[in-house]
């Protein structure tokens, strides 16, 4: 009985360490993205509202033994602009260019 019970405490606090770190990495995100969006705004870049209101956070997952969470835009033409093209490489889709 007190196996039982002391393995279920040790099993709820590691759930709650699971969640706090879960939560910590969504407000890392967050401000890694506020910071870009500033950065986009302040820098004189030349990036649209949508583009910069694309800015997203997934919520954390753990992949191969590591909690991870991705930041960046989520408009179509993002990843272009925040990367660019390699020479000769596929450029985006000219509707989402001409859009923005």
């Amino acid at each position: 009985m007190f196996t039982a019970s002391r393995t279920h405490t040790i099993d709820k606090k590691l759930d709650l360490i699971d969640v706090s770190a879960r939560v910590v990495l969504v407000r890392v995100g967050s401000t890694i993205a506020q910071s870009m969006q500033r950065k986009l705004i302040e820098g004189n870049k030349v990036a649209s509202g949508a583009l910069v209101r694309s800015f997203t956070v997934t919520p954390a997952e753990l992949i191969a033994g590591m909690m991870r969470v991705r930041v960046g835009p989520s408009a179509p033409h993002g990843v272009a602009v925040h990367f660019g093209t390699p020479p000769g490489g596929k450029q985006p889709p000219s509707e989402t260019i001409r859009a923005w």
